[in-house]
């Protein structure tokens, strides 16, 4: 590397100041430079800083891929390096969000397979019944009815039972939970019709039975399903009806 020594130019001093080429390049550069140059270099964009995504939308990002992954490849086959190829991110990006792909399993069957909300200020009151049990069967069908719930729906037909400890988590977790919610639901609806609580407040995963027959119906037969549809879901509404309130002739 060239290596030249320039004066200081400070009277009373020999200070000597040392100078690479690069130092030489830039002055010489800066010598040659119009007023334009000077110009455009000042209101030249400034690179904008890179942001970090939220997590919620990243755990998002990571879930649609290992959807897709475990799709094609199956849960056993499918590695998080895998995952994490398709959603563009490194193995250690996986792990800041989840621990194991069982987490990322568990999390899917959460994500897609998760019951209604059951927001009491959303719903319809309980008296009459129809209405209550319309808004609950409108929104159970256009759950099911969503392609990543299907997805899902085949994911854990197919994978089930190769991890039942995964599938015993997500029952415990999201199921269980939701279906005491609903009995208290469905036992308060009857009460107010002065009817005896029916087999649905007892077993109130029986309320679901319509919706997912129609879903496995569209995974195998769509053209039917989609024929069908409106006088299943509109017959869901009736039999519902008639099971928790049997004399109110609703």
């Amino acid at each position: 590397m060239e290596t030249l020594y320039e004066a200081t130019g400070r009277p009373g001093l020999c200070e000597i100041k040392l100078l690479t080429d690069q130092s030489v390049l830039n002055q010489k550069q800066a010598a040659h430079m119009t007023d334009g140059d000077m110009q455009m270099k000042a209101t030249a964009p400034a690179v904008a800083p890179r942001h970090r995504m939220p997590a919620a939308l990243r755990v998002q990002q990571i879930l649609d891929a290992a959807l897709a992954e475990f799709g094609e490849h199956g849960f056993a086959s499918t590695r998080i390096d895998d995952i994490a190829t398709r959603c563009g991110l490194s193995k250690g990006g996986i792990y800041c969000h989840f621990h194991s792909k069982g987490e990322i399993f568990v999390a899917l069957l959460g994500r897609h397979l998760r019951p209604l909300e059951l927001a009491r200020d959303e719903m319809p009151p309980a008296t009459p019944v129809r209405p209550l049990v319309t808004w609950l069967v409108q929104r159970m069908h256009q759950r099911l009815n969503e392609p990543d719930t299907v997805s899902t729906l085949k994911l854990l037909i197919a994978e089930g039972a190769r991890v039942p400890h995964l599938v015993e988590r997500w029952r415990t977790e999201v199921l269980e939970p939701y279906w005491k919610a609903l009995a208290a639901l469905l036992s308060e609806a009857a009460a107010r019709q002065n009817a005896k609580p029916s087999a649905l407040v007892r077993e109130p995963c029986l309320i679901l039975a319509p919706a997912v027959l129609l879903m496995l119906m569209r995974m195998f037969d769509s053209q039917q399903a989609t024929k069908d549809g409106a006088r299943i879901r509109a017959a869901h509404v009736d039999m519902l009806c008639e099971w928790l309130a049997p004399d109110d002739g609703v």
